[in-house]
């Protein structure tokens, strides 16, 4: 992740959100918050109009209302072939470099097909307490955020 790249997040509020948001405003990246119950159509339109590089999903959708949702066919059509190992290849999303899933399937599974994305624990440090990117911090001009709304 460079600086300036914008970092879609599609979660609903957990802790996983939270790291996110710390970390891609520590990188001087963008956060771009996504409606967790967004469809496949209202997230590649989301991702294109910004130029996103990297979205961060959950595996399920769970919104108090609703039962959970998969988000794998979700994931299959943005990301065609992403159950083989290999680089982030999407027609529907051309500027998509990585995709980090997070497991909140509660023991429902789903995660391991997807052998192209990254792991939200994998991403977190190299397991030694070192960071994987180098900090690059925000200047009081810089864009942090950019929200879709329904206004």
């Amino acid at each position: 992740m460079q600086r300036g790249d914008r970092v879609a997040v599609s979660l609903g509020n957990n802790i996983e959100f939270a790291l996110a948001t710390y970390a891609i405003f520590k990188l001087g990246a963008v956060l771009v918050p996504l409606n967790p119950s967004f469809n496949t159509a209202q997230v590649a339109s989301a991702l294109n109009h910004l130029s996103t590089t990297h979205l961060l999903i959950g595996l399920e959708t769970n919104l108090p209302w609703k039962p959970p949702r998969s988000n794998s066919e979700l994931l299959r059509e943005l990301v065609p072939g992403c159950e083989g190992a290999g680089a982030i290849a999407s027609e529907l999303v051309p500027s998509l470099r990585r995709v980090v899933v997070v497991d909140n399937a509660k023991g429902r599974g789903g995660g391991d097909g997807f052998k192209s994305f990254s792991k939200f624990p994998d991403v977190l440090g190299d397991g030694r307490g070192k960071a994987h990117l180098a900090e690059e911090g925000m200047g009081v001009d810089d864009v942090v955020n950019i929200q879709f709304t329904s206004g």
